[in-house]
């Protein structure tokens, strides 16, 4: 008899157990992958130093706000704003508005930058950014909305897409356990009996070969003229 549920067992224990924490895993390795490149493509400025752009450039300013011992990351969430006030100036040596902004912060090699201000160039030149005594990533805004987008992205697939595909491979590795203990069940039930030994009568009523009667009950067979009749 076929074993139902088996087919059922294997695949639901693939996504369970395989599948499901994988793309956790591969999620949160592209995040930390991208929150990364993020900085290493950002211009760091030590306090004081400036950045060339061009006309309409505008550039999102990271502050060093201290340490991390939860490894490189990327949070689009946080509403903490830098503990330093931030100023600019531009290729003419005047001030420069910056605008406030807050929402994400990133991780690298231990260090924690905060999102805090936007600089908009209006005319093309070096800007000089100083944060009080802190450092600085100039992240293009662009850039940096575009990776909060991404990093969104890899939120959704390595919690939401694994929850999902868990859930549902545990209830088809639970069905399949089910169905296979009911067949197993059946099968016992429908199991042919054992066969009769050898030389034990097959049916009520019908005796054992080398019991059965002899033929003419023991009388000789007629005679014929040529000898007994067979």
């Amino acid at each position: 008899m076929r074993r139902q549920g088996l087919k059922r067992t294997i695949i639901g224990a693939l996504m369970a157990f395989l599948i499901a924490p994988g793309i956790f895993v591969l999620a949160i390795i592209l995040g930390v992958r991208w929150a990364g490149e993020a900085i290493d493509d950002a211009d760091r400025l030590s306090p004081g130093e400036s950045i060339t752009m061009q006309a309409g450039d505008e550039v999102t300013l990271y502050v060093l706000s201290g340490t991390s011992s939860g490894g490189d990351g990327f949070d689009q969430d946080s509403t903490s704003i830098p503990d330093v006030i931030c100023t600019a100036t531009g290729p003419d040596g005047q001030p420069v508005d910056l605008t406030t902004s807050t929402g994400s912060s990133v991780t690298r090699d231990n260090e924690r930058w905060q999102e805090g201000y936007e600089l908009h160039a209006d005319t093309a030149g070096a800007y000089t950014v100083r944060c009080g005594d802190s450092e600085v990533l100039a992240m293009d805004s662009d850039f940096a909305s575009n990776l909060g987008k991404r990093l969104g992205g890899t939120v959704l697939l390595a919690f939401v897409v694994p929850f999902l595909v868990g859930v549902t491979g545990l209830g088809l590795f639970i069905w399949g356990l089910v169905k296979l203990s009911s067949s197993k069940k059946a099968a016992q039930t429908y199991a042919p009996g054992p066969y009769p030994a050898y030389g034990q009568p097959y049916g009520p009523g019908q005796p054992p070969y080398q019991q059965q009667p002899p033929p003419y009950d023991g009388q000789q067979p007629p005679q014929g003229p040529y000898g007994p009749q067979r």
